[in-house]
Parts: C-alpha cells; structure tokens; sequence
C-alpha cells in the first residue's frame, strides 16, 4: 500500500538492455533456471540484500515492449466493439426491464453502454517514468519515517506518563 511500483528500469537497467540486444522481441520465461531469476530482488523501498532472488518471488516474467514506451492510461478505447453495443441491450431486454441486478437492469445497461462509447483515454507518459519513481519513493519513504517517529514519541510519552 505505501510502496509505490517501480517505474524505473530493473536492476538498473541491465535488464532493459538484454531484451534491446535481442531486438526487444515480446517474449515470457519462467524465471527458475534463468539468470534473470537469480538476480536479486530490487523491487522493495528497503534493499533486502541477497535475501530473495526474483525466482523466490514470481514464476517467471513477460517482455512486452520497452520501460521507455511504456505508459499508465486511464479508460478503454474500444471496450464495446463496434455494433456489438445493440447487441447488449437486446440481451439486457430479453433478461429483464426491471431486475434489481443492476447488470441486467435494462435502464442501467443502457446508460453504461452509451458511457462506455463516449468514454476518453487518459494516458499519463512522463520520460522513462523515472523521476515519478524518485516522487514517489521519497514521498513514501518521507511518510513512512514520519510516522514511526511520531509513534516512537507517542510511545516513549505514553510510557513516561504511565510511571509518573
């Protein structure tokens, strides 16, 4: 909940620059038996050491494309395909006009339907995406220590008052 995800290249790009050297191909592997899977896990805010290993944590990986063409987005292009929209309501009609399951209510099927159609895309890109990881890292890493502080006072406090 506090850690944000990475957005910068794993193990500091050594990674990326395997998949370019291969023509940065789509592929997955599983990660027991690779050398990907041994490399030490580096996704955490506190370096864990040798601790984990990739494998030890997921099963295996899949390169899609590139960390640099990569991007968060907001909505779905396309959701309802094209004609396919009257084909729901017709669907929504035979099942019931007045059902109190709101997926099936013919009304609200409806509205969802000509929202879904009307729906933008938002698409967030920043350059690498890296300097939203360093935000997001010192923030969290700012939260996080202000609130063991501020519960280290209230305990030491509570403890002081409790023997006066």
């Amino acid at each position: 909940m506090f850690q944000p995800a990475q957005k910068s290249p794993i193990k500091s790009g050594i990674w990326d620059n395997s998949f370019k050297k291969i023509g940065n191909k789509s592929l997955g592997f599983n990660f027991l038996g690779s050398p990907f899977g041994s490399d030490e896990f580096d996704l955490f805010l506190i370096p864990i050491g040798k601790l984990l290993k990739y494998q030890d944590v997921f099963t295996g990986f899949v390169f899609y494309v590139p960390t640099e063409y990569q991007y968060n987005s907001l909505g779905f292009k396309n959701i309802i395909a094209h004609g396919f929209d009257e084909e729901i309501i017709k669907r929504a009609t035979i099942i019931d006009d007045n059902s109190m399951d709101l997926d099936l209510n013919l009304k609200y099927v409806k509205e969802k339907v000509n929202k879904f159609k009307k729906q933008e895309i938002t698409v967030i890109t920043k350059p690498y995406q890296k300097y939203a990881s360093v935000i997001n890292l010192l923030l969290g890493t700012t939260l996080l220590s202000f609130g063991l502080t501020l519960g280290l006072i209230c305990f030491l406090t509570k403890k002081n008052i409790s023997k006066a």
